[in-house]
């Protein structure tokens, strides 16, 4: 769902603001040959902090707003062209990273960690469906649940079998100006786009990113030097090839009538078209740029959450193959 993202980016700044910044001393980033139970203590405490502050501030400042009542599925797959969904895979991976290399932090083992980063991955996005499940708008999704473990699995798929990522989830967005187009609806009142973008993404650059599923790209971020046997080979270690996935038009769950039980409003098709888009372009990874600085190996991995910007090659049904010199 749209408000998800606004606690999962709340659990990235604290984790990384804790581990970064707690203290200072030249042996902090690197990770201990057993388990230090002073940094061990400290993690614990502040992962729970922080996963009691996120549910509750999403509990009180977006569900109590909203009609609750008794708990009960809903089958969302076909909403929001997808964008949905791969939100909430890229959401349960790039949380499952961060909680193993947090852990990994405080000495544990690989195999503990992993199994830690699992749990967290997916304990963090089961706390959202259960209060999905219990709202009247909403309502417990399988889908998501399939998406969240598909995220968490694509993460330990690969530190256990290759002890490192590959492949990596990761998001940009696009910002582009809301249309002024003007509707009128059934009950006569006016409603642009403008206004109605406004209404389900915000208005706010901050908010956009999060949650505009018109301007928001997720991306598989492939690292083909990690593929490469040959040990001579001259290919860029931290050169990746990213493939994209968007949507534009979407100004509705299913389709752009909206409110959906007695549309007020209805969205020529013929004029804005809801459609996918997808992307072919090129990408950094960050942590495998060399570097003997272990604040700067902390920071890559906080950088490569997201895609750098790129010559791209879009594809659409729309408008067929395009050609952008550089797009995020």
């Amino acid at each position: 769902m749209l408000k998800q993202s606004k606690t999962f980016f709340l659990l990235i700044i604290l984790f990384c603001t804790n581990g970064l910044f707690s203290q200072t001393n030249g042996t902090f980033f690197e990770i201990p040959d057993s388990l230090d139970k002073k940094r061990f203590n400290h993690s614990l405490v502040a992962g729970l902090g922080v996963y009691a502050t996120g549910s509750t501030w999403l509990w009180t400042q977006w569900y109590s707003q909203y009609e609750l009542g008794r708990f009960h599925f809903h089958n969302d797959m076909g909403d929001w062209a997808h964008m949905d969904k791969a939100g909430h895979m890229y959401s349960a991976y790039t949380e499952a990273s961060i909680a193993y290399s947090y852990v990994r932090w405080t000495g544990l083992s690989k195999e503990k960690s992993l199994l830690a980063a699992v749990l967290v991955g997916s304990g963090v996005q089961l706390t959202f469906e259960i209060m999905d499940g219990f709202s009247n708008d909403w309502g417990f999704s399988v889908p998501d649940v399939a998406f969240n473990t598909l995220g968490v699995g694509v993460f330990a798929f690969q530190e256990k079998i290759w002890n490192e990522q590959r492949m990596i989830l990761k998001s940009s967005n696009t910002f582009s100006a809301y249309p002024t187009y003007v509707l009128m609806g059934q009950d006569g009142n006016e409603m642009s786009l403008k206004e109605r973008g406004v209404e389900l993404y915000g208005s706010g650059l901050g908010a956009r990113y999060l949650k505009d599923y018109n301007t928001m790209n997720l991306w598989l971020s492939v690292n083909p030097a990690s593929f490469i046997r040959n040990k001579n080979s001259r290919f860029p270690k931290w050169l990746n090839i990213a493939l994209g996935y968007g949507a534009e038009n979407l100004y509705g769950g299913v389709d752009n009538n909206w409110p959906t039980d007695e549309p007020n409003y209805f969205l020529d098709p013929t004029e804005f078209p809801r459609y996918s888009q997808y992307y072919l372009s090129f990408d950094i990874d960050f942590t495998r740029i060399e570097t003997n600085s272990g604040f700067l190996k902390a920071a890559f991995k906080v950088l490569n959450i997201f895609k750098v910007p790129s010559p791209s090659l879009e594809y659409n049904r729309i408008n067929g193959f395009q050609f952008i010199p550089l797009y995020w």
